[in-house]
């Protein structure tokens, strides 16, 4: 499978910024046109919707970071993710539409999965350590009488994610006081790369649509 490229940046910077932000790690490849996604009605118009939006939020925070490492350094665009990182996903979202990055184990308590992503965070660890994990899923679900498109799509750790994610005892003392500090609730250490680290999530309301 093919990797979608959102930035024209050194592939090595890109992963140093997807490190630096809350959840930011490094996508599966993207699908190809065509792949079985988990639930097979899904119509095709609104699962391009909400691949465009996940890639949308991805560009954008990968944009906003790029910014901010070249203006202050590691330690300002952890502080971009305590606020900025949250106002990028708010403007990805509205009352059709809700985009957001999760995880079993969040930085930002905000960020924490509800119980469908909670669900599907667990089974996508286990197909991840089987090494069957897909590079997205869909699926059409009816949620308190509306029916929506749950889309995921999961993220993977990359070695420059570990400056933020990984041992702590190998982080950088000052990125990891900041961390503390921002972050009190932290779980998102420890990891290696290559482990599964969660997913980006949107969910579309699809009640408006003609033959529902």
């Amino acid at each position: 499978m093919r990797k979608k490229t959102m930035l024209t940046r050194s592939p090595l910077l890109v992963l140093l910024l997807l490190a630096l932000a809350s959840a930011c790690d490094t996508e599966a490849p993207a699908p190809e046109p065509g792949v079985d996604t988990l639930s097979p009605q899904v119509p095709e118009a609104e699962l391009e919707r909400a691949r465009e939006v996940a890639d949308a939020l991805g560009s954008e925070l990968q944009a906003t970071l790029l910014a901010t490492l070249q203006d202050d350094g590691p330690l300002g665009a952890v502080e971009v993710c305590a606020v900025e990182a949250q106002e990028i996903s708010r403007r990805h979202t509205d009352d059709e539409i809700v985009t957001r990055r999760t995880s079993l184990l969040t930085r930002n308590p905000v960020n924490d999965p509800d119980p469908y992503e909670a669900e599907r965070l667990e089974a996508l660890a286990d197909a991840h350590e089987r090494g069957e994990m897909p590079a997205e899923e869909a699926e059409l679900r009816t949620e308190n009488g509306e029916q929506v498109l749950r889309y995921l799509r999961p993220i993977v750790i990359a070695e420059p994610c570990l400056t933020c994610h990984g041992d702590p005892g190998q982080i950088d003392p000052s990125v990891l006081e900041l961390i503390r500090d921002e972050y009190p609730e932290d779980r998102a250490v420890g990891y290696d790369a290559g482990d599964f680290r969660g997913i980006v999530s949107v969910r579309l309301r699809l009640n408006d649509r003609e033959d529902h």
